[in-house]
């Protein structure tokens, strides 16, 4: 719902949103520039009566009606001077008349841009409307960032995603409080406008009347006005000339006071009301006049709503090729099609498989996992498509199906599960066995397995399926290849021929192509050839290094991996980026890293520590086999630990004499590991699930000693994995 709202509205209003903030940002550029340049006075210590007096004495031929003091704390005095009306700012010091303050046709036209689009009243309800609709758009915002975020305690986490995506939240986390207040405001003053609510003007105040005709007096020589300062003073209207029942009639900031004409007497004082008090502190909030840096600041907000517009857009643009054709409601869906997915690429088969029951004749309801409905009227078979992420574990959008499967009593009678995952990972498919494991309804057939997005595998389960349902089609799905750049072998580095077990540090350049910009820690798909799925490796080295460096240690019989040991300089292959941003170096950067790993997970690691040039203090804990036959990185290691780009280092090695492995060495340094996580230290974990499960396991029990635990450190990206 939050999401269909945040969409629609800003689809509906981006224009005239686009217009508002954008005139709003140039109107707020007009305080910043009078809180420089016009010509406030400090009004401390003088009253009244002292500005009046000197005003008349060195303008013999000036007649005062009236005396207003700006939000700028410019003093404005209004008159006759000989037969001419004027209106000029005073000099409270000298009493000399200043230049006359031109009004700007310029901001002029831009505040009736902002107010009514330049159309009078319809102007100023469409302008309403769009406030309206701004508003429900940050409150629709604010919840999907929270859903996004974990709720309140995760908002500080550090927010990961493709850029638009990233910048979106980024911002709307960063800017949410004061939009709110910004655009609530303007809100509240267009509804003051419309007169929807009352404004306080309505409510005047008991304007009293002198009670006896008297003398006249200056008006410096009447008391009241000795005893009135000039700070809080907003203005001052002197009686009509001749008319004895009139009184001196005054504003300030805390309400309206009357005084005698002839005695300078208070006569009555008038509190404002609350909708006045309102109306104005609304007003200072929304528009920043009488405060120059406020003003700057909501330009500034102003300014983001363009940000919020383009990346807003982007985002709908990119999801709109996901829409499902022809998807039925809940209620009314014959099969009810689920999906889980992390990166979105389940969904494409599950499109696919979507098109195909529509076109043989069903009502098909596809949506995501955790939106599943607790009954389905019509649904004669429910049909689940979900991924495995990272250590056997749900993907973001199916995190809540369990609990919902272990309660549901309104699903079809019968359900078919088909796991998506690679076999490189030791939990393949564990989610989608977690699944049919918690169904309480009868499976149609066995749970299907689907290995890197195997187009084969799909269409072999398809016909199992069609066999199933005696449904008439034929899943003949291929997954889009990515756009791959053509890259050539620079050079190598051999290893492990001694335990014959080879490795190769390799790296790359483009020779054709573009790679998207990348950083160490984000992975790269390489093809060994046209027919192959890509493998996915972790990088060592980042775009402005101008190479890609990637470590490979040969599998038996492994295709990807045969290939790059046997590739020879000069050789080539085609790959394309992965963007891992939940794998990079923190961003905090006098804060300390611990970085564990074993074997080619090294990798991502040394691209990191190359460019630690400000020496924030990083500790490295590495496993491999035998220092003789695969230390990578052995010689760039030393150099770093010589010129401080590396703290500390503590190999283990598993095949020599006095065999170690990783979690020795961290059991070893215990008192370092406190003393890091006390500090607001990041661990990094790259490497074997074996390895990086006994790592967390002792991770997790040296952290309940300092009051924390794994989870709380996952959940402020204090403990990053990349486990394969």
């Amino acid at each position: 719902m939050a999401r269909s709202i945040h969409l629609w509205l800003g689809l509906l209003f981006a224009i005239p949103i686009l217009v508002i903030a954008i005139s709003g940002t140039i109107l707020a550029t007009k305080p910043v520039m009078l809180a420089y340049n016009a010509p406030s006075q400090d009004l401390a210590g003088v009253s009244v009566a002292d500005v009046l007096r000197i005003a008349t004495e060195k303008n013999p031929r000036l007649t005062i009606e009236r005396l207003r003091v700006t939000s700028e704390n410019v003093v404005l005095v209004k008159g006759k001077k000989g037969s001419r009306r004027i209106e000029k700012p005073l000099d409270i010091r000298s009493g000399a008349l200043l230049d006359t303050l031109k009004k700007s046709p310029f901001y002029t036209f831009v505040r009736d841009l902002h107010r009514q689009f330049l159309v009078g009243k319809t102007g100023r309800l469409l302008s309403l409307a769009s406030a309206v609709a701004m508003l429900g758009l940050l409150i629709a915002g604010t919840i999907l960032l929270l859903r996004r975020m974990g709720g309140f305690r995760g908002l500080l986490q550090k927010i990961g995603g493709k850029t638009p995506n990233r910048l979106h939240s980024v911002f709307g986390r960063a800017l949410i409080i004061p939009l709110l207040v910004t655009v609530g405001s303007g809100v509240y003053l267009g509804l003051v406008t419309q007169k929807a609510i009352p404004s306080g003007a309505e409510l005047r105040p008991y304007y009293p009347e002198t009670p006896a005709e008297g003398e006249p007096v200056l008006a410096h020589e009447l008391v009241g006005l000795q005893n009135q300062p000039m700070q809080g003073l907003r203005e001052l209207l002197y009686p009509i000339p001749g008319d004895w029942f009139d009184v001196y009639a005054m504003k300030t900031d805390a309400g309206f006071v009357f005084f005698d004409q002839f005695t300078g007497k208070l006569l009555s004082q008038t509190p404002y009301s609350n909708w006045q008090i309102a109306k104005e502190w609304l007003s200072f909030l929304h528009t920043g006049e009488g405060s120059g840096p406020l003003a700057a600041f909501l330009g500034l907000v102003n300014a983001s709503v363009p940000v919020f517009t383009v990346t807003g857009i982007i985002i709908w643009w990119r999801r709109r090729d996901k829409r499902v054709v022809n998807n039925v409601s809940a209620s009314a869906a014959e099969y009810v099609l689920l999906v889980g997915s992390e990166n979105g690429s389940t969904f494409g088969f599950a499109r696919h498989l979507h098109e195909k029951l529509t076109k043989a004749g069903k009502a098909v309801h596809m949506a995501a996992m955790d939106k599943v409905k607790p009954a389905y009227p019509k649904a004669e078979a429910m049909l689940i498509l979900a991924a495995t992420y990272g250590d056997g574990e749900a993907p973001q959008n199916a995190r809540r199906f369990l609990n919902k499967a272990k309660t549901a009593t309104g699903w079809p009678k019968r359900h078919a599960v088909l796991a998506f995952g690679d076999r490189s990972f030791p939990k393949f498919c564990a989610f989608g066995d977690e699944i049919e494991k918690n169904m309480r309804t009868d499976p149609l057939l066995d749970t299907g397995i689907i290995d890197r997005q195997s187009a084969q595998s799909f269409a072999r389960w398809g016909r199992e399926l069609s066999d199933a349902t005696k449904l008439d089609f034929t899943l003949d799905y291929t997954p889009p290849t990515p756009k791959t750049a053509r890259l050539v072998l620079l050079g190598k580095t051999t290893y492990g021929q001694k335990l014959g077990i080879p490795s190769v540090i390799l790296r790359l350049g483009v020779k054709s192509g573009r790679l998207t910009q990348y950083r160490a820690g984000d992975l790269i798909g390489i093809f060994p050839n046209d027919t192959a799925a890509a493998r996915i490796y972790s990088l060592g080295s980042s775009s402005r290094d101008g190479y890609v460096e990637i470590c490979v240690v040969q599998d038996p019989g492994g295709l990807c991996s045969t290939f790059l040991n046997n590739l020879e300089t000069g050789g080539e292959l085609n790959a394309y980026i992965i963007p891992n941003p939940d794998f990079v170096m923190p961003s905090v950067r006098k804060k300390p890293v611990l970085m564990i790993g074993a074997g080619t997970g090294i990798a991502p690691f040394a691209g990191m520590i190359r460019h630690n040039l400000r020496h924030r203090p990083i500790d490295l804990f590495w496993g491999n086999r035998h220092p003789e036959a695969d230390f990578y990185y052995q010689h760039d290691i030393q150099e770093w630990l010589d010129d401080g780009r590396l703290t500390n280092f503590y190999p283990a090695f598993s095949r020599i004499g006095n065999r170690s492995y990783v979690q020795d060495q961290l059991s070893a340094q215990t008192s370092l590991l406190q003393e890091r996580l006390r500090g607001g230290g990041t661990i990094m974990v790259c490497g074997g699930q074996n390895m990086a499960t006994a790592v967390r396991n002792q991770i997790d029990a040296l952290a309940s000693h300092l009051g924390t635990s794994i989870a709380e450190l996952r959940r402020h990206k204090r403990y990053l994995e990349d486990v394969y």
